[in-house]
């Protein structure tokens, strides 16, 4: 079974993630802030890492720098841009598409 590991710290947009991947097979992390997603991202090394750009403690680009620097792994992925950003690549190197909300 693949792992997602989603951090987002608006519990309202992880519910919305949980729900929509609960009836396929996915093992679901979730963590409210960075600190707490990279902790469990260097635990359970998840297939995918879903980020919120903006959290307390660290960033999603600060948890996807991280992981890469850890485990050099690629696919760390944002779900949330600033507004009106295109698909691109962080300063911290990791690629990122903006958010469906």
């Amino acid at each position: 079974m693949k792992t997602i590991l989603l951090a987002d710290d608006e519990a309202h947009l992880r519910r919305l993630v949980r729900m929509t991947l609960e009836d396929l097979d996915y093992a679901l992390l979730e963590a409210a802030d960075g600190a707490a997603a990279l902790r469990l991202a260097r635990e359970h090394h998840p297939d995918l890492l879903v980020l919120d750009w903006m959290m307390p403690g660290l960033s999603g680009l600060e948890v996807a720098a991280a992981v890469r620097r850890d485990r050099g792994w690629p696919g760390c992925r944002s779900s949330c841009s600033p507004p009106g950003a295109r698909r691109g690549t962080s300063s911290a190197g990791a690629p990122w598409t903006p958010s469906p909300t």
